[in-house]
């Protein structure tokens, strides 16, 4: 794969609402009553499966760094990586 620049968060932004709609896309990380908090600038929660696949294929293409998540519940296990890009909620 060739090498591309990395994207300012606001792009990022734009083409995540232009993929799923601004309704699930949310700036910052949502996580306030959790006691370990991932931190990302941005937070997607794709409502169907396709938009997942096209989120991950995007940001890969874009080495856009993308931390995925379920429940949360097992957010402190391993390491989640010092900085990622969004969060794709699962």
């Amino acid at each position: 794969m060739p090498e591309t620049v990395k994207l300012p968060i606001e792009q990022i932004t734009h083409h995540l609402v232009e993929m799923v709609g601004p309704e699930h896309v949310a700036l910052g990380s949502v996580e306030k009553e959790r006691q370990y908090k991932l931190q990302t600038p941005v937070t997607v929660f794709p409502n169907e499966e396709r938009k997942v696949e096209q989120i991950l294929s995007w940001a890969s293409n874009h080495r856009v760094r993308v931390i995925p998540q379920g429940g949360g519940t097992k957010d402190a296990y391993g390491h989640p990586g010092e900085a990622a890009d969004m969060i794709l909620s699962l």
